[in-house]
């Protein structure tokens, strides 16, 4: 019996919990609020595990003070954070790219493939752009030149650059995302990733300019004591100590050689020193020379490939610096070091060339107290040759006058009288070799040459 009262929600029976009842079509808009927000929180917590990976991607180089170790984890970090299948950074120096650190290949496919990458094509786009580059397949972009023979294929790509106090130090490249293509979250993580990292750069640097420095000082301390220890040919010094200071594979020095326009490496310390000792550089045409006669560096970033075939290939970086006292070049100091080891910098350059300076005025130092040395010796001679003439022959001459007096009172005994006689003309034949021996130590000296014809002066072209 229906009493009017209205039991909407109550089970049929009448039994059991109210139940709401919707219409369809504000059903059907609560359900998809209710997916979109589960959606979105999902993004959030997406989101917020991204942003702790790079949390501590970050925190994993930021501990590190070699520059090389930072560079190698950024790389890491980079490819790891957007889920790339190939990452690497390329150096910047002087709009070319000096240096490549990559991450994702094998070492088979590295040696298949070759020589890093110039800089070239889409690579170079980024150098001379430095700018966020974001694209879904490499071939579409109209700087791009294909790849190299044995090189993995490569689709989608993002580059970003790194700026260091405002200069660009390098480029970060991710290639092969595992979704198919970046997303612009993608380029906005690798950005902030950067931006810590070229401040993990600059702290690394500094400390490298300190170590450095310190690894300078000690150089130029040691290559004064060992000067003075003597021993050692000074070049020779000069250029074991160049080595250690610049953490180079090798160091020589050049000087002028015999022949007029040439250059001969006078020493050399580390690898392949045995192969470069005594090589003659002609002047005009070569790096030394041109240093040699401008007085001006030269940095030299791949000087093997420039050379051809031969052991010299296995080099990479070269600085060469002059080495000169006041005025005068002495010579050329050139430190170098593997293909496949660390470019020099700017400051390398600095470092070598107050080092050579230092040195220049180290070997100057060294041949004024050889000149003294000699100068020394020379008096010591002209001391003794004037003892010997003034002294000694004086009384050796003294001693056969009295023999030879001493013989003619002696005639009537003819075995003392012809001893005395042989004494005497013994003693006339020691005092003319001992005038010989004067005469040689004189004329030993520089300025006392004998007498010969004379050629007037020569109008032919200096030496060397």
């Amino acid at each position: 019996m229906d009493d009017g009262r209205n039991d909407h929600g109550a089970g049929r029976d009448g039994s059991g919990p109210p139940r709401l009842t919707f219409p369809d079509a504000p059903r059907l808009a609560l359900e998809e609020t209710l997916l979109a927000l589960t959606s979105q929180a999902a993004d959030v917590l997406a989101t917020q595990g991204r942003l702790r990976a790079l949390l501590r991607a970050i925190a994993a180089f930021s501990g590190d003070l070699d520059v090389h170790v930072v560079l190698r984890h950024v790389v890491e970090a980079a490819r790891e954070l957007v889920d790339a299948r190939y990452a690497a950074l390329g150096v910047v120096r002087g709009g070319h790219l000096v240096e490549f650190i990559h991450s994702g290949m094998d070492a088979e496919t590295v040696a298949l493939i070759g020589d890093p990458p110039k800089g070239l094509g889409l690579l170079g786009q980024l150098v001379e752009h430095p700018e966020a580059l974001r694209l879904r397949a490499l071939a579409e972009h109209p700087a791009a030149v294909g790849f190299p023979e044995n090189h993995p294929p490569m689709r989608s790509f993002l580059g970003v650059p790194i700026r260091v106090h405002d200069q660009v130090f390098g480029n970060l490249y991710l290639t092969e995302s595992a979704n198919g293509e970046f997303s612009d979250e993608d380029e906005q993580l690798v950005t902030a990733l950067a931006h810590s990292a070229a401040t993990a750069i600059a702290n690394s640097r500094v400390h490298t300019e300190v170590q450095e420095q310190r690894r300078w000082l000690s150089a130029s301390t040691l290559l004064t004591q060992d000067l003075f220890k003597g021993g050692e040919r000074a070049t020779a010094q000069v250029a074991r100590h160049a080595a250690l200071g610049a953490d180079a594979d090798l160091a020589a020095i050049a000087v002028p050689g015999v022949e007029p326009g040439t250059l001969r490496v006078d020493a050399a310390a580390g690898i392949l020193a045995g192969q470069v000792s005594d090589l003659p550089i002609d002047i005009d045409g070569s790096h030394a020379g041109r240093v040699f006669t401008t007085g001006a560096p030269r940095l030299i970033q791949d000087y093997g490939s420039t050379l051809g075939d031969g052991d010299t290939a296995m080099l990479g970086p070269l600085v060469i610096v002059p080495l000169q006292a006041r005025d005068e070049v002495l010579g050329t100091l050139s430190v170098a070091r593997l293909a496949n080891r660390p470019v020099f910098t700017a400051s390398d350059v600095e470092h070598l060339s107050l080092f050579a300076a230092h040195a220049g005025l180290a070997i100057e130092l060294d041949r004024s107290r050889s000149d003294q040395e000699l100068m020394n010796l020379l008096l010591d001679r002209d001391r003794i040759a004037a003892e010997l003439h003034d002294d000694v022959i004086t009384e050796l001459f003294s001693v056969g006058m009295g023999l030879q007096g001493l013989a003619g009172r002696v005639q009537t005994d003819t075995a003392v009288h012809s001893r005395v006689l042989e004494m005497a003309e013994s003693l006339d034949t020691t005092i003319h070799r001992i005038r010989t021996t004067v005469y040689s130590l004189r004329s030993a000296q520089p300025g006392n040459r004998s007498p010969g014809p004379s050629h007037g002066p020569s109008h032919g072209p200096p030496p060397g």
